[in-house]
């Protein structure tokens, strides 16, 4: 009974050790080593007479081995771009375009999943820029076989964009109404000097209201725990011009975006146009404004 069992075990034995040796992607000692991280070394133009050229922009990754293959994606002016030994290495070339500017490429990792299957994952660190941008990332990395393939998974890694509130108090409404007509100088919150030059304020307590607010000792009330006030003004050089949407981008800093229509049929005269806004809390960070222009 003994030697029948043996003779069954060792059987087994061999049967799984025929198995494991028929995946046909990798060794036999695959399972234990996939998924692995990649060691790899970027590639930079940057300092050179070189920029890439030809690149399809559709986020997948090329695999190039040699030097006739890289010359098809890199234009000089003078000198040679930076060498490759592509006896040793191969080069992961890839690129694409977003709505927003990039501010930094990072790549979290570059795993090996099985003998000829790789994944890159790549975060973009997006700046708002009302505008298309293209990027691009080049990667040294050991000798790959040409029967690889490499996954690209990109995340973007937007800024913030925090909207005003919806306001419903009809004291509110009515006090800004007053104290900020759409055209026209406005003697509650801006002085004499103010009046001529585009000019914001930010308001944070009710203490700070009623300091800003010259026309009356009388401001409506606003939970400024949990809100904060903008108060903005921009000169404009005839009437049939209007401040629109408004929305603030929170990244290192904070910056107010105003939309401006100008319909371009009014009457001459340089006077102010006024936006406010009611915000959730903002956190205490360098703060800027922008206009956008709409045709």
């Amino acid at each position: 009974m003994n030697q029948k069992l043996l003779k069954l075990t060792t059987i087994l034995l061999l049967l799984v050790g025929i198995a494991s040796s028929c995946n046909p992607d990798c060794p036999p000692d695959c399972p234990d080593e996939y998924p692995k991280n990649i060691s790899f070394t970027e590639y930079s133009l940057l300092e050179t007479s070189c920029q890439w050229q030809n690149l399809p922009y559709d986020e997948k990754v090329i695999i190039i081995n040699s030097s006739e293959e890289l010359e098809k994606y890199i234009s000089c002016t003078e000198g040679d771009y930076p060498a490759i030994d592509f006896s040793k290495h191969s080069l992961l070339l890839t690129s694409g375009s977003v709505n927003n500017s990039v501010a930094e490429i990072i790549v979290k990792s570059l795993k090996q999943v099985s003998f000829q299957k790789c994944i890159l994952n790549i975060e973009l660190d997006l700046k708002y820029k009302d505008d298309t941008e293209s990027w691009c990332m080049a990667l040294m990395v050991e000798k790959l076989n040409d029967e690889s393939s490499i996954k690209l998974n990109v995340v973007l890694k937007t800024p913030e964009i925090i909207r005003p509130v919806t306001i419903t108090d009809g004291d509110i409404i009515d006090f800004f109404n007053m104290a900020l007509p759409q055209w026209g100088h406005s003697n509650c919150f801006f002085t004499l000097f103010e009046r001529l030059k585009d000019t914001c304020i930010i308001i944070n307590n009710m203490d700070e209201f009623r300091y800003a607010c010259e026309c009356t000792d009388t401001v409506p009330e606003i939970d400024f725990r949990v809100y904060t006030l903008i108060i903005a003004k921009k000169m404009v050089f005839h009437s049939d011009v209007y401040l629109i949407d408004q929305w603030i981008i929170n990244d290192d800093s904070l910056t107010l975006y105003i939309t401006m229509y100008d319909g371009g049929n009014g009457a001459l005269a340089y006077s102010p146009k006024h936006r406010w806004g009611i915000y959730p809390k903002l956190p205490n960070k360098p703060f800027s404004v922008k206009y956008i222009e709409l045709n």
